[in-house]
């Protein structure tokens, strides 16, 4: 497992999903600021309560972007490209050769039928990503 920086095609792909959540909520040219862990947070809630159905996989997976900058935000860790031996994905380095991939946490378990306690889930991920040795969570 090998880490990247995110180059220009991956960080957009990021940047769009991003955008495709600050619009679902605000409307178009809305200006929600997801800069807050809290703010972020809400919105992810807000959205999985509206219904956004096991079947679109790209709306949960930009829901696991913001979840993923809440993970980075308070982990104080970078989105990355991760090359392995299934191909490259964007992920969050916690720890050499160690990375949580928030993109898919949200689909994965939607499209399995479980319900998505997102704060839980932030919560479980960093204590994961604390105990692989690397990010030290700063939940101030």
């Amino acid at each position: 497992m090998t880490f990247h920086p995110l180059d220009g095609e991956w960080a957009a792909m990021l940047d769009g999903m991003r955008a495709w959540v600050a619009a679902s909520v605000s409307g178009p040219g809305g200006d929600l600021d997801l800069a807050d862990d809290g703010v972020r947070l809400s919105v992810v809630e807000a959205l999985l309560r509206d219904g956004i159905g096991a079947d679109e996989t790209v709306k949960l997976q930009a829901l696991g972007v913001v979840l993923g900058d809440v993970l980075a935000s308070i982990l104080g860790v970078p989105w990355v490209v991760v090359h392995d031996e299934w191909g490259a994905t964007p992920g969050l380095a916690v720890a050499p050769g160690a990375a949580l991939y928030p993109v898919t946490m949200v689909s994965k378990r939607v499209e399995e039928g479980r319900d998505v306690d997102v704060r839980f889930l932030v919560q479980q991920a960093a204590e994961h990503a604390v105990a692989l040795g690397g990010a030290t969570p700063d939940v101030s």
